[in-house]
């Protein structure tokens, strides 16, 4: 049953992040034991450090089987010191994970696909690109469809940003990679916390005197008579 508890865990943190950090581990644990009382460790001081310590172990074996299975997340740590592979870096050293929000990493090649075969397309959005004019349509489909072979120049080659902006110049339009890479809206969540704050905002703005709070006064009856109209 443990082996089958550990298993579920590892395969549902692996949804969030192939490397979880170690408190990351440590609340997984926690949980475990909060909603399963049944299964704290009589003698533990928080009832779940052997979890904790099995969890890290069932991780590092998932991500070895996805290593064997070609996942491109954990693949491109592959080259780290290991007994067969003594004269690799440490573990520890250059260890390409993702950062806080980045959901899609490092993504697999579309089935089928290899880098090869994605370099026609990326011709086609260099192209593009150069008209006075670009189809946003097209440009959107076909970032879209070479995002896996982007991330894997980013992740793996490190480019500088000169060799980037020859190669994908479509990457610096506004919005146009951010939201793949984090799957999210930035805009559209900027917006939503701008009107979640706004009447504090406000209040913090009409509570301002001297020059400032003038300043202030004038441009929130402007505002205020612009939304009236």
């Amino acid at each position: 049953m443990k082996h089958d508890i550990l298993q579920k865990l590892a395969d549902e943190m692996y949804k969030y992040s192939a490397y979880p950090q170690d408190e990351h581990f440590t609340e997984v644990a926690k949980a475990l034991v909060s909603k399963h009382p049944c299964l704290a460790e009589p003698g533990s001081s928080t009832g779940c450090h052997g979890w904790k310590n099995s969890l890290k172990f069932k991780m590092g074996n998932l991500r070895s089987k996805l290593h064997r299975c070609g996942m491109a997340d954990v693949s491109v740590n592959s080259n780290k010191r290991t007994r067969q592979n003594p004269d690799g870096e440490p573990p520890s050293k250059n260890l390409k994970k993702p950062r806080r929000s980045e959901s899609n990493f490092l993504p697999n090649f579309p089935q089928g696909q290899d880098a090869l075969a994605l370099e026609n397309p990326r011709q086609l959005l260099k192209n593009e690109m150069k008209k006075r004019t670009p189809n946003a349509a097209l440009v959107s489909q076909l970032m879209n469809q070479t995002f896996s072979l982007r991330r894997k120049e980013i992740v793996e080659e490190q480019p500088p940003v000169k060799r980037m902006l020859e190669r994908w110049p479509a990457l610096f339009r506004k919005q146009q990679e951010f939201t793949r890479v984090a799957s999210k809206d930035l805009e559209q969540d900027f917006f939503e916390s701008l009107d979640r704050h706004s009447p504090r905002l406000l209040e913090i703005f009409k509570s301002k005197k001297g020059i400032v709070g003038r300043t202030l006064a004038e441009i929130l009856a402007q505002v205020e008579m612009k939304v009236v109209e």
